[in-house]
């Protein structure tokens, strides 16, 4: 039995009925839900669930004063959730590519570019891959960039293994500025879907 693909039974195998299943009704019923997990960085969504951690342990405000320290740490979260729209990219376009086929079980190279077109520089920006099929492993962390200059171009790869043959159409990936404090990041750039084929 195939648990990797029954994990992934509910999620459509094709790009185009993902797409149409993100324009469904259930999605934009789930979509201020998940929200704030986009929202966040990696960093913020491990601060998020440590505040609401400490969140039920401040309950009884009379015998401990723990509830101090989740207002801080509740009041950093959504302060950087208010001026996360100040951090977006301005005029920065996102590019992928990557070989036309590949050898099952063999890695394949996405090269992901960022190219700043604005006046004025863009630091800290993350590059989210999107989410691979059941057959799909990423292989290495994501690239991250600490600056971007005006008219400059930056490039980063992020490696991928699949165990099934076949067409494969990925999502878009994703380009994020961190807010400062880290816990979240401003509104994200997509790139063009990715078309490949396993063999």
């Amino acid at each position: 039995m195939n648990f990797a693909r029954l994990n992934h039974l509910l999620i459509p195998t094709t790009r185009e009925d993902r797409d149409a299943w993100r324009r469904g009704w259930v999605a934009r019923l789930v979509r201020p839900l998940v929200w704030p997990y986009y929202a966040f960085s990696e960093e913020g969504r491990v601060l998020s669930l440590l505040c609401l951690f400490i969140g039920t342990a401040s309950g009884e405000v009379g015998r401990t004063h723990v509830y101090l320290l989740w207002a801080i740490l509740l009041g950093l979260l959504l302060a950087s959730l208010v001026v996360r729209r100040a951090f977006a990219l301005t005029k920065v376009q996102v590019q992928v590519s990557a070989p036309a086929r590949v050898a099952v079980g063999k890695p394949i190279t996405f090269r992901v570019t960022l190219v700043n077109e604005d006046d004025r520089p863009h630091a800290a920006v993350r590059i989210r891959a999107p989410f691979l099929p059941w057959d799909g492993r990423w292989l290495g962390a994501e690239p991250r960039f600490s600056l971007i200059e005006p008219g400059e171009a930056v490039h980063g790869e992020v490696q991928a293994r699949f165990v099934a043959r076949g067409h494969h159409h990925l999502d878009p990936f994703h380009a994020c500025a961190l807010v400062p404090l880290g816990m979240a990041v401003g509104p994200s750039l997509e790139s063009g879907g990715c078309r490949f084929v396993v063999v």
